[in-house]
């Protein structure tokens, strides 16, 4: 990720994980970790409330296979933790 913004800093990034099953949330606090360290964007200037930082230029979703059962209380926490962060 953080490569790939080195190599084009000013285009929007969406990186996107397709889990098979259910992964440690870690992994996403690590993407989103990757995102707080890169050099900041003036569009996520533009979006973010006054005090707090939301992420729209570079932003992690998850797309989950269909027809794949996952526990709702991982998927629950998964759209909570990136809606947080990301617009």
């Amino acid at each position: 990720m953080s490569e790939a913004v080195r190599w084009e800093p000013d285009i929007l990034w969406q990186f996107v994980f397709a889990p098979r099953e259910q992964e440690p949330l870690d992994l996403l606090y690590a993407a989103i970790a990757a995102v707080r360290r890169m050099p900041g964007h003036w569009l996520d200037r533009l979006v973010s409330p006054a005090g707090a930082t939301r992420y729209a230029a570079r932003r992690v979703l998850a797309m989950l296979p269909r027809g794949r059962k996952f526990y709702p209380g991982w998927r629950a926490a998964v759209d909570g933790l990136l809606a947080s962060v990301f617009h």
